[in-house]
């Protein structure tokens, strides 16, 4: 589930990934946006979403099979209800390809 907070875009689809990788968000920590980025090599079912430092979910990105090609999402800093997160130290997971995967976002005021 993609929640109108986000926004997505694929590119270019010439050359297809040799693997699946997350890459450092950016900025990183933010303030109000962060842009996260991954590719995929092969089509998958793929889980994006961001935690908080007690292994909660607190936003979900994408819930969706997607093809291979190199994906971004703009997280805003607000939970699935909308609201604003506090500052702190956050966590993005993401599985796909049968991997799984996380990074630390810090989230500033």
């Amino acid at each position: 589930r993609m929640n109108i907070s986000s926004s997505a875009s694929i590119e270019d689809l010439s050359a297809v990934p040799s693997s699946f990788t997350l890459y450092p968000n950016f900025p990183n920590p933010f303030n109000s946006s962060t842009t996260i980025k991954y590719q995929l090599n092969k089509k998958s079912d793929v889980d994006l979403r961001i935690l908080n430092i007690k292994g909660q979910s607190i936003e979900f990105l994408v819930n969706e099979s997607q093809g291979p090609g190199i994906y971004s999402y703009i997280w805003n800093g607000k939970n699935y209800l909308g609201e604003e997160m506090p500052s702190g130290a956050y966590f993005l997971a993401i599985s796909a390809n049968n991997s799984y995967k996380t990074s630390k976002i810090l989230l500033i005021k």
